[in-house]
């Protein structure tokens, strides 16, 4: 049946629909298993995704963003060209005020958000092959990129520094 709302498939637009539902479902590596990270596993999971979590802690792919060995063992964890997309929902910044920083806090800050995600995504894009043709990577931030708080100086850099490797990338 058809209405206003839902018209009638042309031939074409029902072949390239049922196309679609009995090709295999997307393949998504959520990375970071925390509460944002959960969170998007389980709707992409409850949306028919076929989602693996990567993380310091997974039973599934195990994986330390900080250690370039560890995201150069991706490749004997997972199948090249076997993920659809990656979302990065991972890494460790401070909380805290300027003042309860020193020089090897704040590198400590930097190394567990910035970096780690930025040589995640150096390694997926330039030497690993784990994406399909035309896959993608979605790094996940917040509003300490762009809100002022005195105690986010850490958080705030990191994520300000993800925003701009994304829009220079």
């Amino acid at each position: 049946s058809s209405d206003l709302l839902h018209p009638p498939k042309l031939p074409h637009q029902q072949a390239a629909m049922d196309s679609r539902a009995a090709a295999a479902p997307v393949s998504v590596l959520v990375v970071g298993c925390g509460n944002l990270g959960r969170a998007v596993a389980s709707k992409l999971t409850a949306k028919g995704a076929a989602v693996r979590v990567a993380s310091r802690a997974s039973e599934d792919v195990t994986l330390d963003m900080v250690s370039l060995e560890s995201i150069e063992s991706l490749d004997t964890q997972l199948t090249p060209g076997s993920v659809d997309h990656v979302v990065v929902c991972a890494g460790t910044s401070t909380y805290g005020a300027l003042e309860k920083f020193d020089a090897i806090s704040w590198q400590q800050n930097i190394t567990g958000k910035l970096l780690a995600v930025t040589q995640l995504v150096l390694a997926l894009t330039n030497e690993l092959k784990l994406l399909k043709d035309g896959g993608s990577i979605t790094i996940t931030t917040g509003q300490a990129a762009i809100t002022v708080n005195r105690l986010w100086p850490g958080i705030a850099t990191n994520n300000a520094g993800l925003n701009a490797f994304v829009a220079n990338a």
